[in-house]
């Protein structure tokens, strides 16, 4: 059974404040109709590449196909305020996607919500993992400047997923099958992607 946990451009979706929002038009000619869109890379559920951040080059064509694709585990964090080591004690998956319900309403974009604490981010670095999935806009605080789990993470060669939306979803701590389908561009510092888990075939309690 195959459960979509991405979060759709569409009208009405919350991007991040100041950044530019989802819009869509058409132009209709005699037999078709041509259609354009317009919205920042990191509208819904998004991947970040290495070039996101200054002074790096990578874009998201350079990421492989064997990192968004494969083994996961999913993390039951709802209810907490920061997401601290004791959450990844049992990893045994190179992809981790973590689940908090911090953002349900798709209109309104969350100034707060629950992030790894720094010593969470440096254990996930040294688990080995390829891949880091959160369901809130990103794995740092709305008002950070400098960044520092992006820059953890990233530099130890985690791609970052985020975004993801597990509101229509029963799922709970489990281990998976992840299936993540970006619209690549090249060159560019992040994708809109289509995100799913298939084979949901352990939980935890």
């Amino acid at each position: 059974m195959r459960t979509y946990i991405d979060r759709t451009p569409e009208y009405g979706l919350a991007c991040w404040p100041g950044d530019i929002a989802f819009d869509h038009q058409e132009l209709s000619w005699e037999t078709v109709r041509v259609g354009s869109v317009t919205m920042s890379l990191h509208t819904g559920t998004h991947i970040d590449a290495p070039r996101h951040l200054v002074g790096k080059s990578a874009s998201v064509d350079a990421i492989p196909d064997d990192v968004l694709c494969g083994p996961v585990t999913v993390v039951d964090g709802r209810g907490r305020t920061e997401l601290g080591p004791d959450l990844f004690q049992h990893i045994e998956t190179p992809r981790v996607l973590i689940r908090t319900d911090a953002w349900l309403d798709n209109t309104q974009f969350p100034m707060t919500f629950p992030l790894l604490t720094l010593d969470a981010s440096h254990l996930l670095t040294r688990l080995g993992i390829v891949l880091l999935g959160v369901d809130v806009p990103s794995v740092d605080s709305v008002d950070s400047k400098d960044l520092p789990r992006h820059h953890i993470l990233m530099d130890a060669g985690i791609t970052l997923c985020e975004g993801l939306d597990f509101s229509t979803s029963k799922v709970g701590s489990c281990v998976a099958d992840l299936m993540i389908v970006p619209f690549v561009i090249k060159g560019a510092d992040a994708a809109p992607v289509r995100v799913w888990l298939e084979d949901i075939r352990q939980h935890f309690a």
